[in-house]
């Protein structure tokens, strides 16, 4: 709409009406042009994009704060981890976290670990942490017990991804001087954190850039008509290894 009457809006922009209101909604806008210059002259522009990393984290603390209770940065990047970056699926929790701690005015780890719904499987959590010991057996089962549905693989090499990155990022703050635990905390890594630690010895900043690479084989290879299951299975070993 805005590149077919792009000539006609930057003239109503030069004398809008007094007493209506022109709301455009558009997925995005290159500042380059005029027009997009002239909005915040007589308008504004609102970003609607859902927030991430820390601002979810703030996002969080402040819908919080609008309950009338605090949850402290430790507990709400948990709560992002198990829910994600859905805004009413993070209210609908937070709500159900202030009803469970009735006059208490904090929500703690404890609370969101009791009552908080995850948005991934629990398979996908029991690999994960099959990963971080090093479990084969435990990641072999948790992959057997999630191929049963049609496309898990998928929600199971993204939490695999996830956790490989956490593990690259926690080695990148323990580089620039940060303790481990301060590390951990930053790659929102609350708990089993001595397992997590375990995991930083076993596999280096390179060999965890390795297994990046195999996990996107991996991937490549169940998109290229290798069962899911068998890939899933090969990856775990070499991971866990």
């Amino acid at each position: 709409f805005i590149s077919a009457h792009r000539e006609q809006l930057e003239i109503y922009l030069d004398r809008p009406s007094p007493s209506g209101t022109l709301i455009l909604l558009v997925n995005s806008l290159d500042s380059r042009p005029r027009l997009p210059k002239k909005i915040p002259t007589v308008g504004q522009v609102v970003s609607c994009k859902a927030p991430s990393g820390a601002e979810l984290v703030r996002w969080i603390t402040d819908a919080a704060a609008g309950l009338g209770k605090t949850i402290d940065r430790q507990a709400a990047g948990m709560l992002a981890q198990w829910v994600g970056e859905n805004l009413a699926s993070l209210r609908s929790e937070l709500d159900k976290l202030a009803s469970y701690v009735g006059q208490r005015t904090s929500i703690t780890v404890d609370d969101i670990a009791a009552v908080a719904t995850t948005s991934a499987s629990p398979e996908a959590f029991a690999l994960s942490g099959a990963i971080t010991r090093g479990d084969v057996r435990a990641g072999l089962e948790a992959v057997g017990a999630a191929m049963r549905t049609r496309g898990a693989e998928f929600q199971l090499l993204g939490q695999v991804a996830w956790r490989i990155r956490q593990a690259l990022q926690v080695h990148q703050g323990i580089a620039a001087g940060q303790s481990p635990r301060s590390a951990m905390q930053n790659a929102r890594i609350f708990r089993d954190q001595r397992d997590f630690e375990a995991l930083l010895g076993r596999r280096p900043a390179k060999k965890l850039q390795a297994d990046m690479r195999r996990l996107i084989s991996a991937d490549l290879a169940m998109k290229s008509g290798t069962p899911p299951k068998a890939a899933m299975q090969q990856l775990i070993v070499e991971l866990c290894s």
